[in-house]
């Protein structure tokens, strides 16, 4: 079984070499980065969607809560991700800022999901000081993103406290 593993992967690596939308390994780690983070954010969007439930039904008990939230959870996961967005834009929390960057992570993830191998070449090389500068500025947003949303929970997690007391 692990023979016909690699024979696969050998093969579809051989297939996107010549492909017209063909990308570097660069390219390749950039999407990689873009997607994993993507997907972090989105988990993270989605659990706060889950904690404005929890507030709002108020369970009587934590097994009550999960069969809720197992309940609950396949349809958020059909959400789109504006939608998720707009969700949690409506709780009122104070998040200009962090809203910003989720549009922005969201257009890097459309842009790097459906490529169009070419642009990302020229858009992202680095032998090219535009290439550097369009990057840097992708791993920034990645970067602030993620601090951001954690900044955040950090914010939601302190008000939720101070409203138990």
């Amino acid at each position: 079984m692990e023979d016909e593993i690699n024979k696969l992967i050998e093969s579809i690596d051989r297939n996107k070499d010549t492909h017209p939308d063909y990308m570097s390994k660069q390219l390749e780690k950039f999407q990689a980065l873009v997607l994993a983070s993507h997907a972090r954010i989105e988990n993270a969007i989605e659990t706060r969607i889950y904690i404005q439930v929890k507030k709002l039904i108020k369970p009587p008990n934590q097994n009550i809560w999960l069969r809720i939230r197992d309940t609950l959870r396949p349809l958020i996961k059909l959400m789109s991700y504006s939608k998720k967005v707009k969700i949690i834009e409506s709780y009122g929390d104070k998040m200009d800022k962090l809203l910003s960057l989720l549009w922005q992570i969201n257009d890097y993830r459309i842009e790097f999901a459906h490529p169009d191998g070419m642009n990302l070449r020229l858009k992202y090389n680095l032998a090219y000081p535009h290439g550097k500068k369009n990057v840097l500025k992708l791993l920034k947003c990645l970067d602030e993103t993620e601090r951001e949303m954690s900044s955040y929970f950090l914010k939601i997690d302190h008000i939720l406290k101070m409203k138990e007391k």
